[in-house]
């Protein structure tokens, strides 16, 4: 189901930001790059979609309160990143 699909998109990104440390040449980063393009486009959807079901199979839920507490998080993490960084 949808909950193995972001288990797996998820840790194939792990794992392919982790082959990063140990990349021999520029052609190695680019095949990295495209690899996490693959395993990164079904987490956002996937993600809506886990959401929408809990929401249906669980009324006391409300999406839009997910949804902006979700952008919010994403938002601080954002700017907390750059900050970091």
């Amino acid at each position: 189901g949808i909950g193995r699909l972001l288990v797996a998109a998820n840790l194939a990104l792990a794992l392919i930001y982790a082959s990063l440390l140990v990349a021999p040449d520029v052609l190695w980063i680019a095949l990295a790059v495209a690899l996490m393009a693959a395993a990164q486009a079904p987490i956002v959807p996937s993600s809506d979609l886990a959401t929408v079901e809990a929401v249906r199979r669980f009324p006391g839920l409300d999406y839009g309160r997910i949804r902006v507490w979700g952008s919010i998080a994403f938002l601080a993490s954002s700017v907390g990143a750059g900050y970091a960084l």
